[in-house]
């Protein structure tokens, strides 16, 4: 893996299962950010397993918006990922929560989806995961 990757996955992605970072408040991260808190709520999951990254001025923000532009080709954001996985911004987070995949992506993170299912699986694929047009049903 690349340096960057390993800065920016190493010292904050791997450790939620929920990352999502923006560079100042604003209504896509606003909405984003009300998303998933729904479904954090509605299914108990606890808010340590969530972290969101406001990208300020300072020098070590400056050094993770190039880390994260280089990591997913991106300017704009927010920026998330879940279970280690760049997904993208409000509308692919929306999409996830929708189809399901995003409560489904927090219970396997936490280590509490059977990883002997096909279903469960299948949904650690990163490339299906991301780009699933089926909802999620156990």
């Amino acid at each position: 893996k690349q340096w960057y990757q390993r800065r920016v996955r190493g010292k904050m992605v791997s450790r939620f299962a929920v990352v999502m970072f923006i560079k100042e408040v604003n209504k896509d991260a606003g909405k984003a950010s009300q998303i998933i808190d729904r479904v954090r709520e509605k299914h108990n999951v606890n808010e340590d397993e969530v972290l969101e990254v406001v990208l300020d001025d300072s020098h070590a923000a400056k050094v993770t918006f190039i880390d994260l532009q280089r990591l997913t080709n991106k300017r704009n954001f927010p920026q998330i990922f879940v279970n280690e996985t760049y997904i993208g911004g409000l509308n692919e987070i929306k999409d996830f929560a929708e189809k399901g995949l995003l409560l489904r992506q927090i219970l396997i993170f936490q280590g509490i989806v059977d990883t002997n299912c096909e279903k469960c699986i299948r949904l650690q694929d990163h490339r299906k995961l991301a780009y699933s047009s089926k909802s999620y049903e156990h």
